[in-house]
Parts: C-alpha cells; structure tokens; sequence
C-alpha cells in the first residue's frame, strides 16, 4: 500500500496526524474540566463574595458543596474526680449542624441543649465540689435498683422516691423498706466511688434501716435513715439556697450506675407555654403518647443536661464565689419524655430534637416547704432552726 497516495488532495499520513492532534486536544480539555470540578475551595474569596441569592443548591452544582453550615462549640462538659483530689476535665469540640427542627434559635443559629454554655468552673467552685463530693453516693438494690442519694445531719440520706417504690411495703400512713432486704443488707450506698476499683471496697458501703422518714410521691422526694451504727461517715451537706432565674448548678451523680461525674453549669428554668404545646404536639404525631404529663408542675424545675439513667437523686450545687460552702439548689427526678429513656432503641433516640429532651428536678425550697409542714421536726433537723436558707434574716 502506498502511504504517499494522495486522496482529495491529502495524503493518508497527514490525515492520520491530523486525527491524533485532534484527539490529544478533546483529551487535555476534559482532564482540565475534571481538575476544575474537584479542586477544593481554598476560601470562599477564591470566587468572590457570596451573594444572598446563592444557595447550597447552587454549591452543588458548581461542585462545591461542603456539607451543612455548623457551629462550633468548645467547653469543659463534664468533670470526673480522681485520686488525691485530682479533677479531671474532659474538654472536646462540639460541631452540630444549625436546625431549627431541633430547637435552634429563631436567628437560624443552632444551639447545644445538652450544656452548650461550658463548664468552665473557677478554682473556688471546684474547691466547693470537691469538699463535697464524697457526701454523694450510689445506691444500689435488688431489681436493677441504682440512683443517686446524698447525705444529711443525722445519718439521713435523700434521694428520689421513685428510685426505691418497688421495695416499700405498708400502707399510705406508714410506709418502709421492705425489711427481708434492709436485714440482709441488699440495699446500699456507697460513697466516694470514684473509679471501678471502687465497686469491691467495703469501707465506703453503708446500710438503711427500714423505716422511711420521709416520702412524698407527688414531689418524688425520700428521706432514708442509715443504721446508726454507721461510723466513718463523710462530711454531710447542711447548706441549702432558694432557686432564682438565671441561676446555674452543678450536677452530682453516677450516670449509668458508673463513677462520679459532674456536669457543670446547667441552667434551671420554667417551660413556655409555647415549648410545651410543641413537645406534647411532637410526642403525639410521632409516637402517640403524650410524654410530657407532669412537667408543667410549679415546685419542679426543668434543665438540659448530659445526667439520665441512673441519677435520679442528684443534688444540684450551686457555687456562690462569696460563700464558704456549695449549696444545694435542687434535686434531678427523671427526664422528658419517659419513652425516650425506657422504649426508644439508640437509632431512634437520635432523631429526638434535643430541645425536647428535658430533664425535672424538685428544688429545695418546695422540700422544705411541704415538709416543714408535715414533719416540723425532721425539717429542723436538715435544714436547721432558722429559714436562712431560703428567707434571709
């Protein structure tokens, strides 16, 4: 075959050469389109000021998308006690997109309900909790039972009635332990369980007798006796202080039945009416039950916070830099809805707005109040002879 023929005036080699050229040409042009398309942003400058029009349909399309807008939130959330009095802080970085399905401000900028503000304490507040700490402690029971209690004068221990209703036996005027697990020792507090070591040493494990002091189902309130043969106690709380707007407390508990923790700075406050029709409407359409009854009860106050299963009975401290000693503001009783903690699976509990996880506590003053009228006597005894706590004089 003749390469040199020439065909309409151009030979078979100058055609070929042609082709290749041409080839080459479509080839660089599209690796250039590629490389444009995936090169990622250095900075939004890189293609000017973003226009109010431009939308994350548009990033798309420009290839550009960089997931959700997030906001950044860094804080100390919660503080674990360790040996010697150490305390250790557990500091993270908190990205959560801003939706307002979930509770985000009107603003559009979304908001952490689980503690956003941090917990930064200053060094006098974790004197305060130190010195404390050790009057807090896990109960523990047949049945699963596991909360939290804390200590009063005169070997007294509050915790939450709920916590140990399945084994009080007797009528509505006179209630009990149930006395077969008082006498075998099956229900306990163990104080100063700072880590799992802890779980086996019997020198911080104490025992009730059966008689209940004190109970109130409606505000979920109990006060337990410890055998009076009970030596080595840790120092008890004695100082107590009305709940205000605004004011912040530091949470006391074993989450999950496990070490001592503290969950900083939450912020009490009272459910909005609008809020709460929100939170019924939601629980409603999306499981069918309203589980919200109970929390729009005035002597409760209400929280966000990390504390669920197994802190009920967790006393709410607050610090005021001006005093010598932390003072109990309220105690945690359960959280909003009940079905999140007891029937929702791990999947499912993700997809609850978290401004509808709510969790209730009873102050101090609505204790105080009601059983200054139904146990005078017991009253003084934990709260002292005089109203200082609560009515300054």
């Amino acid at each position: 075959m003749d390469l040199n023929t020439e065909e309409d005036g151009h030979s078979v080699l100058e055609i070929i050469a042609n082709c290749l050229v041409l080839l080459l040409i479509l080839v660089i042009t599209r690796l250039n389109k590629m490389h444009l398309k995936y090169q990622p942003e250095t900075a939004k400058s890189a293609r000017g000021p973003k226009d109010d029009t431009d939308s994350e349909d548009e990033d798309n399309k420009r290839g550009e998308f960089h997931g959700p807008r997030t906001q950044v939130i860094e804080h100390a959330e919660v503080m674990q006690f360790g040996p010697n009095n150490t305390v250790i802080i557990n500091n993270y970085t908190l990205a959560k997109p801003q939706d307002k399905s979930a509770g985000g401000s009107k603003d559009g900028g979304g908001e952490d309900y689980r503690n956003a503000d941090g917990g930064r304490l200053s060094g006098r507040a974790i004197d305060m909790l130190i010195a404390k700490k050790k009057s807090v402690g896990i109960i523990r029971g047949p049945g699963n039972l596991q909360g939290t209690g804390f200590l009063l004068k005169n070997h007294l221990v509050m915790t939450s009635y709920h916590l140990i209703k399945d084994i009080v036996s007797g009528d509505e005027n006179e209630k009990c332990l149930n006395r077969q697990h008082t006498e075998n020792k099956k229900i306990s507090i163990q104080f100063d369980y700072q880590q799992a070591a802890d779980a086996g040493s019997v020198q911080n494990y104490f025992y009730f007798t059966p008689d209940i002091q004190y109970y109130n189902h409606e505000l979920d309130v109990a006060v337990l006796k410890l055998l009076q043969d009970s030596t080595n106690l840790p120092e008890c709380f004695e100082h107590f202080s009305p709940f205000q707007r605004g004011m912040k407390a530091h949470m006391i508990g074993h989450p999950q039945g496990g070490i001592l923790e503290v969950e900083a700075n939450i912020e009490g406050f009272q459910i909005s009416d609008e809020l709460y029709k929100d939170a019924v409407a939601w629980s409603t359409a999306k499981y069918r039950e309203n589980g919200y009854r109970g929390i729009q009860d005035s002597r409760k106050i209400l929280f966000h916070c990390r504390f669920a299963h197994g802190t009920s009975g967790s006393p709410g401290c607050y610090t005021d830099p001006t005093k010598e000693n932390a003072e109990v503001v309220w105690m945690l009783l359960e959280g909003y809805p009940g079905f999140y903690y007891k029937h929702l699976t791990p999947a499912e509990q993700i997809e609850v707005p978290k401004a509808y996880l709510i969790q209730q506590g009873i102050t101090m003053e609505a204790i105080w109040r009601h059983m200054s009228k139904e146990n005078r006597d017991l009253c003084l005894k934990i709260f002292g002879h005089r109203n200082e706590h609560f009515f300054p004089i």
